[in-house]
C-alpha cells in the first residue's frame, strides 16, 4: 500500500489552462502530466501508488462552491481522496466546511501565498478550528514558494503557533515543514504537526532527508509528490530508497495517512 498525500488535478474543462497559468507563475516549473483526474490515476498506477489525496485551493473567494462540486463527483472514485478549500476571506467559511464534513470529504487546504494571507492570520485560525471541530485534516503550504518573493508567511514557527492554540487539530505541513526553508524544523518535532515530504528530497540528499524524518519521527512524515510537478514513479524511489527500517517507511507511506485519515 501507497499513499500519496499530495497530489493535484482538475476538472477536465479547465486543467489545460490551470497548468499553463500555474507553470508560468511559479517560473514555468515543469509539469508531468495533463492535469486531469484520468492522467493521476495512470501516473498512480505507473508508480503503484493505490491511493492520492488531491488538493484543491481556493485562489478568491466565490471558487468555493465548483470545489465543492468536483470534490463531490470525485468521492465515489476508491483511488482519489479529495480535500476541499476555503479563502479565509469567505464569510461563510464555518459553514462551508461543517458541510464539506457531512459530505464526506476528509480534509481542506490552504496555501498562504495563493491567498495572501500570513499563516499566523486570524481567519485561517477560524478556519483550522472548523476543521478541529469537524474532525478534518488541515493541510497547508509551509516554508517559500518559488513563484513569489521570500516572505516569512508560512514558516515553521507560524505553524507551530497554530498548532498550539488548536491542539485538537490534525495538521499537516506541507513540503516537510517548510518548503526551502528548512532551518527551524526541530521546532516542531514532538508537536503533533504531520510532516509531509513532497520536495524536501530535491534539495536535500537521503542521508540528510533521513536524518530529517529520524528528528521529527517517522510517525508523524506522510509521503507526498505534489504531483503533477514531479514524477509519482520517481517520488516512490526515493522515498522507499531512503536510510530507514522497513517499519519506519512503511509509516510514512502509508500507515500514518491511514490513521489521519480514519
Amino acid at each position: 500500500m501507497i499513499i500519496d498525500f499530495h497530489t493535484h488535478a482538475f476538472p477536465d474543462a479547465i486543467a489545460r489552462s490551470a497548468m499553463q497559468k500555474l507553470s508560468a507563475g511559479e517560473g514555468n516549473v515543469p509539469h508531468y502530466l495533463d492535469g486531469t483526474v484520468a492522467a493521476l490515476v495512470a501516473s498512480m498506477d505507473g508508480a503503484r501508488i493505490d491511493k492520492s489525496v488531491l488538493l484543491n485551493i481556493a485562489t478568491r473567494p466565490g471558487q468555493e462552491p465548483s470545489i465543492f462540486k468536483f470534490c463531490i463527483s470525485l468521492l465515489s472514485n476508491p483511488r482519489i481522496i479529495p480535500f476541499f478549500s476555503v479563502h479565509p476571506d469567505v464569510k461563510e467559511g464555518v459553514k462551508l466546511i461543517e458541510e464539506a464534513a457531512r459530505a464526506g470529504i476528509r480534509g481542506v487546504k490552504i496555501h498562504p501565498y495563493y491567498q495572501g494571507v500570513s499563516l499566523d492570520d486570524a481567519r485561517y485560525e477560524t478556519i483550522a478550528r472548523a476543521c478541529a471541530d469537524t474532525g478534518l485534516v488541515l493541510l497547508s503550504h509551509t516554508g517559500f514558494d518559488p513563484g513569489y518573493e521570500r516572505e516569512r508567511i508560512a514558516d515553521a514557527r507560524k505553524v507551530l503557533r497554530l498548532k498550539q492554540r488548536i491542539p485538537p487539530l490534525k495538521l499537516v505541513a506541507a513540503h516537510f515543514g517548510g518548503f526551502d526553508d528548512w532551518s527551524d524544523l526541530s521546532i516542531l518535532a514532538d508537536s503533533g504537526v504531520y510532516l509531509e515530504t513532497s520536495f524536501v528530497q530535491h534539495f536535500n540528499a537521503p542521508g540528510r532527508v533521513a536524518e530529517m524524518i529520524t528528528q521529527h519521527g517517522a510517525d508523524m512524515v506522510l509521503f507526498g509528490t505534489d504531483s503533477p510537478w514531479t514524477e509519482q514513479s520517481e517520488e516512490v524511489k526515493k522515498i522507499t530508497s531512503l536510510p530507514l527500517d522497513k517499519e519506519s517507511i512503511e509509516k510514512i507511506t502509508f500507515k500514518n495517512a491511514e490513521n489521519l485519515l480514519a
